[in-house]
């Protein structure tokens, strides 16, 4: 059987005391335990046809949702099953804003705020033990957003800014992984960055960026992951497996490709690419291999792989149209390309 707390239900009646101020919204409220807080403000006049839709079952759970200037046709679900959840969603001055938050179990935290939003998604899915996310559109357009946690203890930020036609998925599945998304005067690209591990980080930033990709799995312990993009028809992808590992790809220029896989302890790589349609793949399985990629020119070919421990690779690629192909098996060797 529901049960209504005298808060929420003196909130019911303040929304249906505005009603006929506003224009054609709804907010549904269902609540199933005790001492759970909801708030759904649909109060601004200059809102119009806004749904939301809040259901909490357990004890001791928050929702707030607010719709507010000249926002129309927003949605936002906010579904809690468990307790001491925090769910928190902001609209304002948004053409089909959506918004989507799960909370299965105890003691998660999610935050959207959608602000000049046109037919935009925010779905965020927590599960496990305490999770963390925060997605945020502003100035988005057909924009996607979204974050799965479960596990436990896990951090995930979404952000998409002056953009439109992206996509950005953040899945984390094991402890104390943290995992950022931003997407900033950037079309029709993709982050999709998935950690099954603990104490990992991956920061993707896409700027100014067009049909471009990131693409980052962390399996492991420790590991950081960092790529960023910016221009026309760049692909990013890091695979991490390991401990204490360290990837960075930052890609400028268009038509870049760069993979990177690492296998072991303390391995870092780093790949920069700042002509034009430039290609990287690595694979780095030991320890405390040292791997550095430069290709400022144009047509530039790297492939290299490091089988071992303590061994250096060095490539770079000024001039165009250049092929470096180093591999090293053992340890302690060093290798120098200039091209």
């Amino acid at each position: 059987m529901n049960k209504y707390t005298p808060i929420a239900a003196s909130i019911l009646l303040a929304i249906a005391s505005t009603g006929a101020l506003a224009g054609n919204n709804t907010a549904i409220l269902t609540q199933n335990g005790a001492g759970n807080m909801a708030t759904a403000d649909q109060s601004d006049v200059t809102v119009n046809n806004n749904l939301i839709n809040q259901i909490q079952t357990g004890d001791t759970n928050t929702v707030y949702a607010e719709q507010t200037s000249n926002n129309d046709s927003g949605v936002v679900t906010q579904i809690q099953t468990g307790d001491m959840n925090d769910a928190q969603s902001f609209q304002n001055d948004s053409t089909t804003a959506i918004v989507t938050i799960n909370q299965i179990n105890d003691g998660h935290f999610a935050t959207t705020t959608q602000s000049f939003v046109d037919t935009s998604v925010i779905t965020i899915t927590q599960s496990g033990g305490p999770q963390d996310a925060s997605a945020t559109q502003s100035s988005s357009s057909f924009d996607t957003a979204v974050i799965n946690q479960s596990g436990s203890s896990n951090l995930g930020i979404v952000t998409q800014a002056a953009s439109s036609f992206n996509t950005a998925i953040v899945t984390q599945l094991g402890t104390s992984d943290s995992a950022s998304a931003i997407q900033v005067n950037s079309s029709q690209s993709t982050i999709n960055v998935t950690q099954a591990g603990m104490f990992n980080s991956a920061t993707v930033l896409q700027t100014l960026a067009t049909n471009s990709s990131a693409v980052s799995y962390q399996d492991g312990t420790s590991n950081t992951f960092s790529s960023t993009q910016s221009d026309d028809g760049n692909y990013s992808e890091g695979f991490q497996s390991g401990t204490s590992q360290t990837l960075v790809h930052s890609q400028f220029g268009g038509d870049h490709w760069a993979y990177t896989e690492q296998l072991g302890t303390t391995n870092v790589a780093t790949v920069t690419q700042t002509g034009f349609d430039n290609y990287s793949e690595a694979y780095q399985n030991g320890i405390t291999n040292v791997l550095t990629v430069v290709q400022p020119g144009d047509f530039n070919t790297t492939t290299a792989s490091q089988i071992g421990n303590f061994n250096s690779i060095t490539v770079t690629q000024a001039t165009d149209s250049n092929s470096a192909m180093p591999t090293q098996v053992g340890d302690f060797n060093v290798a120098i390309i200039v091209q």
